[in-house]
């Protein structure tokens, strides 16, 4: 009798500073609209106008002006491409990420790029930030059956959590703190590297054995 092979597991990454550059990317839109010098460091906080000053709604039309151009010439965050690569061959790997859908045609282009042919599928389940409807991210995860998150927002992690999704927090961002988490279902990962020792040891280990 042939076995019925158990279907695989479901990893779910956010795009973001997880992928993609955004940061970086942002800051130098920024410098070239208004002659500043923005750096990397200057991002304290995932709210922007905390960064830069000014309005709310000027913020919003900044990160949708950047958001809106073609990014296939920025390179993946290090690492990125060959952990999924690699993860692509034993998982089920999904993207879910806070952008709104209106940036789907851009993000799908900047992936193609990049990471051609390695998600099963893309979800856009937009952000709180901006005053456009959005989802949870732990609800999107339960709905296409995801088993960990790798995300460097706490808040995503923490609705994951909620959904019984396990997490990882991904870099070393001023806002990527364990507040809140549980070390028992988030592991905080400085890198790829890090990300990639603990999924096929620790995590994987503990899926196996349950």
């Amino acid at each position: 009798m042939l076995k019925t092979l158990a279907p695989k597991l479901t990893i779910a990454v956010d795009i973001d500073d997880v992928l993609f550059p955004f940061v970086s990317g942002i800051a130098d839109f920024y410098n070239q609209k208004h002659g500043a010098n923005l750096t990397v460091d200057d991002f304290i906080s995932y709210n922007f106008v905390d960064v830069w000053g000014g309005s709310y709604e000027d913020s919003v039309k900044l990160v949708d002006d950047f958001l809106a151009i073609d990014h296939s010439h920025l390179r993946p965050i290090e690492g990125s491409i060959a952990a999924i690569n690699r993860l692509k061959g034993g998982y089920r790997v999904v993207s879910i990420t806070a952008r709104n859908g209106i940036f789907e045609p851009n993000t799908m282009k900047w992936l193609s790029a990049h990471f051609p042919g390695l998600f099963d599928g893309v979800y856009f389940a937009g952000s709180r930030h901006d005053g456009r409807p959005y989802r949870p991210t732990g609800e999107v995860c339960r709905e296409v059956g995801a088993h960990i998150l790798i995300d460097d927002s706490p808040n995503n992690l923490l609705s994951a959590a909620e959904h019984g999704v396990d997490g990882v927090l991904f870099g070393k961002k001023p806002w990527s703190l364990m507040n809140g988490l549980s070390p028992q279902s988030v592991k905080h990962c400085a890198d790829w590297v890090e990300v990639e020792d603990y999924i096929y040891n620790d995590w994987q280990s503990r899926q196996f054995s349950n």
